[in-house]
């Protein structure tokens, strides 16, 4: 979505610069993404810009959203990952990851997706946190690896 005349910039001190007035643009609960693009930016110069940086954000006040996700250190690393935390934005009604579909038993949280191999676990450590573990085994070859978490019901 572009930005207009609501949104304002200006300089605080050096290279730093504050943007303000996203309220009207970032009022409701959603996923959020500024992505500042020095493309076309010139300094007292005239020497032009280059690069850009994104931030992504959430915001839930109704809803949760996954907060965090912590345990694996770096991008690329040579060693099997065994756990990974994950914290919501509120505390949820359990944690379900399953391929598709309703959980046939509301018992049952925090499942590992049947894709999964057997052995890997969730459980809940906190009022808003789970802790999926045994990732070693799954984790162990060499490839690329991904966890999708979601906060919908």
């Amino acid at each position: 979505m572009p930005l207009d005349g609501r949104v304002t910039i200006a300089q605080v001190s050096g290279g730093t610069y504050r943007i303000d007035g996203l309220g009207d643009f970032t009022g409701a609960d959603g996923l959020y993404e500024l992505t500042v693009d020095a493309a076309g930016v010139t300094d007292r110069l005239d020497n032009a810009g280059h690069g850009s940086q994104t931030v992504s954000w959430a915001k839930a006040a109704a809803v949760p959203s996954v907060f965090a996700i912590h345990g694996v250190s770096a991008a690329r690393r040579n060693t099997p990952v065994e756990a990974v935390d994950v914290e919501f934005s509120q505390p949820i009604n359990g944690a379900r990851s399953r391929a598709a579909g309703p959980d046939p038993d509301p018992q049952r949280r925090c499942q590992p997706d049947r894709s999964a191999r057997a052995g890997v676990t969730c459980v809940q450590t906190g009022p808003t946190s789970y802790r999926v573990s045994s990732l070693a085994d799954v984790t162990l070859a060499e490839g690329d690896y991904h966890l999708t978490v979601s906060a919908r019901a």
